[in-house]
């Protein structure tokens, strides 16, 4: 069932009230504030996904009629919605809407939801995947993937770290060579103060560009071998608890 906005609102007034529950507990019990901090933490990134759920639930089902054009071809909405797997920085998103394709069990060809929202090819949100390949920039995927668990509560995998860094570098050097060198710069040296290499990309100095590289792959027409390749490979949300410690690792299904 598609959860509508006016649901997606009275939850999170509910998750409102409960947040307000805890922190006069948490006075009346007289805990620390750094006890008090992760338990707010957590419950701001539950209602921060709610809210996102809202969004999405106005943008409507993704119904854009009988038959809509892709490309050469006239390709027919399915008859029952699909669900797509979202994991953005609040936790895990399912996105029911419709899609079109030639006809039941070929490839997805449409899919007008996804067009409206700018979700990308895979599950990794943009932001997501921004905010992680910044970390990785500076630590290891592995201490980059138990930063962002420590402070979102999402454990993506390392493997899953690496992809996005993979695939992000394909267009780091077209984006370097379209840049104007600031005022000054040594000649023969990148925007970002590396020496220019030849043939593929670094794949390291991305944390500037992250976020104007992304829309490079926005389009849901691109492989699918691309979006099936990240989806599945694990992307677990581990709650915090109100005392700042780490549910048992329960993965979202």
């Amino acid at each position: 069932m598609m959860m509508t906005q006016e649901r997606t609102f009275l939850k999170a007034q509910q998750q409102l009230r409960e947040m307000e529950q805890f922190v006069e507990q948490a006075a009346n019990d007289g805990q620390r504030i750094d006890v008090v901090e992760p338990g707010l933490m957590a419950r701001l990134l539950e209602i921060g996904r709610t809210m996102l759920e809202s969004f999405v639930a106005a943008q409507g089902n993704g119904d854009a009629g009988d038959e809509l054009p892709a490309g050469e071809l006239t390709v027919g909405r399915l008859d029952q919605p699909h669900t797509c797997r979202y994991l953005s920085i609040f936790g895990e998103l399912r996105i029911r809407r419709y899609v079109y394709a030639v006809r039941a069990g070929q490839k997805i060809e449409r899919c007008p939801l996804d067009e409206r929202l700018g979700l990308p090819a895979g599950e990794f949100s943009y932001v997501l995947e921004d905010w992680l390949q910044r970390l990785c920039v500076k630590e290891s995927f592995a201490e980059a993937v138990s930063s962002l668990q420590t402070l979102l509560g999402l454990a993506p995998s390392s493997r899953a770290a690496e992809q996005m860094n993979q695939r992000m570098s394909e267009h780091a050097e077209a984006f370097h060579i379209e840049q104007s060198p600031p005022p000054g710069e040594e000649k023969g040296r990148d925007p970002c103060g590396h020496g220019r290499r030849q043939g593929r990309a670094h794949a390291t100095p991305l944390a500037g560009a992250c976020s104007r590289l992304a829309p490079a792959s926005r389009q849901r027409g691109e492989s699918q071998q691309e979006a099936n390749g990240l989806r599945g490979r694990g992307l677990q949300h581990r709650p915090l608890s109100s005392h700042g410690r780490r549910r048992s690792g329960r993965g979202l299904s």
